[in-house]
């Protein structure tokens, strides 16, 4: 019993221990006895460790400096979303971990988050990827116990999230060359339309991240964009071929020459297709670039 009181209180304890041999001779010695006192995790950790290897908190990109913005407000209330989900301001950040973690189906919910700066600094939320920061979490549930912890927080930087190609402004504008030698290099911008206003790919993305850490697809904004570089701020690829859905294998790298992506035995159909998990059911996730030919 000495040995257990000693143990809450020190990390090493002594017993007298005593041999004694055939021969009638004793050897007494201490024994050093070292403990490694643990601290039973609660229920609510567990549960929220659990969550965590489920689901990532959700960071917009950064807006590059290179965004060309063809309508100011459309650009505007895209720097509102990403002000909102992207920028690394504690507050905010406290409440999408709220948002990502705090859910009734497993009755845990967080109410309070501390980050460090030091912390902070290891998002980068110029360049996709995930990131882990070190959190101190206060954890509740609905019959008020109280848990308290650190962990890691993974972050995942993403792109804008599709939620589907807007069905009508799409059909006014036009990309006019089809047509390309071997060596040229594929440019999808359009060129054509009935009207300025119309000119460029039309988007529609997810303004508001539901609980569980899910894009909504009910609320969304539209966005009008012309280049390459643009398109691929949102969770889209150029994709060849006419198929129902794509995979990454079906994915085509507009850097390379025409002749290692365009057919030399007929048209080839190059469409823009939505990758993200975000999809509305009611709007089209894929869109017809054009048909390009490889010239002789």
């Amino acid at each position: 019993m000495n040995v257990v009181r000693t143990a809450a209180s020190k990390q090493q304890a002594k017993l007298d221990v005593k041999f004694e041999f055939s021969d009638g001779s004793i050897y007494k010695f201490k024994l050093p006895v070292y403990f490694e006192i643990k601290k039973e995790k609660k229920q609510l950790q567990l549960k929220f460790e659990e969550a965590l290897k489920e689901r990532k908190v959700q960071l917009l990109q950064s807006l590059p400096e290179s965004f060309n913005a063809i309508d100011e407000p459309a650009k505007k209330n895209l720097e509102t979303l990403i002000n909102k989900y992207g920028k690394l301001d504690k507050d905010k950040l406290e409440e999408n971990i709220k948002t990502t973690y705090g859910s009734a189906s497993n009755n845990v919910f967080v109410e309070k988050v501390e980050i460090k700066d030091s912390e902070l600094e290891k998002i980068n939320t110029s360049k996709i990827g995930t990131y882990e920061v070190r959190a101190t979490v206060k954890l509740i549930d609905s019959n008020q116990e109280e848990a308290r912890g650190e962990f890691d927080i993974p972050f995942e930087v993403v792109r804008y999230q599709l939620v589907g190609f807007q069905p009508g402004l799409n059909r006014y504008s036009k990309t006019t060359k089809l047509e390309y030698g071997p060596d040229e290099h594929i440019n999808i911008a359009r060129d054509s339309s009935k009207a300025a206003t119309f000119l460029g790919y039309w988007l529609n993305y997810s303004k508001r991240l539901n609980a569980n850490g899910q894009w909504d697809t009910t609320e969304y904004e539209k966005i009008r964009v012309n280049s390459l570089n643009d398109l691929m701020l949102f969770n889209l690829e150029v994709v060849k071929g006419d198929k129902d859905s794509y995979t990454r294998d079906d994915v085509v790298d507009l850097s390379k020459p025409a002749k290692e992506i365009l057919s030399s035995e007929g048209p080839t159909k190059l469409y823009l297709y939505n990758f993200s998990k975000s999809l509305s059911e009611e709007q089209p996730q894929k869109l017809l670039i054009g048909e390009f030919r490889l010239s002789e």
